[in-house]
C-alpha cells in the first residue's frame, strides 16, 4: 500500500488542529442559536435545559425567524407564546387549558409552569400529551431557585415571580408576546375581538380593568416581553416597592411603564375590551374578550349577594365558558394563603 502524500498528511494535521483549538478554546452551548434571531432585547448567555429551550434550538436552525415553524401541529410562531402557571393540581386545570389551546388563534405555542404535583396531573392526561407531542404545549417545572421563590403560595409569592427579569430575559425566550392567564380567568368564544387582534394594536402591556384609570389586572394580560424586560431593568419592581408602592406586579407594570415614551398603554375605555374583574361598568358598549370573575375582588365572589348573582347571569349568559372555572369551584381548596381564598393573584 502506497504511502499517504505529505500535503494530504499537512492538510489533515492541520485539520485536526484547527479542531483541537476550537473545542478547547470556544465556550460550549448546546443551545447555540444563529445570530440572526436575535430579539431586540439581550440574549441571555446561557440558555436554559427546559423542553421550550431545547425544542427551539432545533427549530432555530432550519426557521431562523422562528415565526413560521413547521411541527406535527401545523405552523406555529414561537415569538408568540401563552403560560399557565400554577403548582396546585387544581381538577379543573386540565380543561381550562384544553379551552385555551382551543380558542386562542392556531399559530401561538403554549407553556405550563409547574410544580411535582401539577406537572404530574398534566402528564397523566391523553389529550394534553397529544399537544405535548405535537409541539404546541410545552411543561416544564417552576424554576424557584432562578426565580427566588421557595413555592408559588401566596399572593406575594406570584407577584415576585412576575416581577423577576430572568422570566422575560431568558424562561420566555425568544418571544416577544406573552399571553399569561391563571386558572380563574377566562376568554369568550362571543368576543368580538380576538388576541391577535389585540397584539396587532401593539399595546406594551394589557390587563383587565380595575375600575381604576392607571391600574389594570395582570391575571388575563397580554405583555410584550422586550417592553417589560427593559422597564425592569431600568426600575426593578423590588425598587418599586421599597419606595413605598404597592407591591403587586401589574400594578408596577401598568403604572410605571405609563410614565416611558416608548411604552404604548391602553386608556380606560380600551381595557374594558380586553377584560373585566369587578363588575359591568355602566354605559359599556361592548362586552369583553375575556374575565378574571373569581380575583380576591372580583365580580363573582365580592359584593352584595344579589349583585354576585346579576353579574354571574350577565356574565354566563355572554360567556357560558365561565362555567369551567366556576362549576364546583368552592368543594377544592383553591388557595394556600387563607386571607386571599380563591386565587392566587389579585
Amino acid at each position: 500500500m502506497s504511502s499517504m502524500p505529505k500535503s494530504n498528511t499537512f492538510i489533515l494535521c492541520a485539520i485536526g488542529l484547527w479542531a483541537f483549538l476550537v473545542i478547547v478554546f470556544l465556550p460550549y452551548n448546546p443551545l447555540r442559536v444563529p445570530a440572526s434571531i436575535e430579539t431586540p432585547s439581550k440574549l441571555p448567555v446561557h440558555r436554559l435545559n427546559t423542553t421550550w429551550h431545547r425544542q427551539i434550538a432545533i427549530e432555530s436552525v432550519k426557521w431562523p425567524s422562528l415565526e413560521n415553524v413547521q411541527t406535527p401541529y401545523g405552523e406555529l410562531n414561537r415569538k408568540r407564546v401563552a403560560l399557565l402557571l400554577d403548582n396546585r393540581p387544581l381538577p379543573y386545570l386540565i380543561p381550562v387549558l384544553l379551552y385555551f389551546l382551543a380558542t386562542v388563534e392556531r399559530e401561538w405555542s403554549f407553556r405550563f409552569m409547574g410544580s411535582e404535583e401539577s406537572l404530574g396531573i398534566m402528564e397523566a392526561n391523553p389529550l394534553i400529551m397529544k399537544y405535548v407531542r405535537d409541539k404546541k404545549l410545552f411543561l416544564d417545572p417552576i424554576p424557584y431557585e432562578k426565580l427566588g421563590v421557595k413555592a408559588v403560595n401566596s399572593y406575594d409569592t406570584m407577584n415576585k415571580l412576575l416581577s423577576r427579569p430572568f422570566l422575560y430575559e431568558e424562561w420566555l425566550w425568544p418571544s416577544e408576546w406573552l399571553f399569561l392567564f391563571q386558572d380563574d380567568s377566562m376568554i369568550c368564544a362571543n368576543s368580538k375581538k380576538t388576541l391577535n387582534d389585540f397584539v396587532d394594536e401593539e399595546w406594551s402591556f394589557m390587563g383587565v380593568q380595575m375600575n381604576n384609570n392607571n391600574y389594570t389586572g395582570g391575571g388575563l394580560s397580554l405583555r410584550r416581553i422586550p417592553h417589560l424586560a427593559r422597564s425592569l431593568a431600568d426600575y426593578s419592581f423590588d425598587q418599586w416597592a421599597a419606595d413605598g408602592r404597592w407591591p403587586s406586579e401589574d400594578g408596577y407594570f401598568s403604572k410605571h411603564m405609563a410614565t416611558y415614551n416608548w411604552t404604548k398603554m391602553p386608556n380606560y375605555e380600551e381595557t374594558l375590551k380586553w377584560g373585566l374583574v369587578r363588575d359591568f361598568p355602566a354605559g359599556m358598549e361592548q362586552m369583553p374578550f375575556g374575565f378574571h370573575p373569581f380575583s380576591s375582588d372580583g365580580m363573582f365572589r365580592n359584593g352584595k349577594p344579589e349583585v354576585v348573582k346579576e353579574n354571574q347571569v350577565r356574565g354566563f349568559k355572554y360567556c357560558p365558558e365561565l362555567a369551567i372555572i366556576a362549576a364546583g369551584r368552592w368543594d377544592f381548596s383553591t388557595s394556600p394563603d387563607g386571607s386571599r381564598p380563591g386565587g392566587l393573584g389579585g
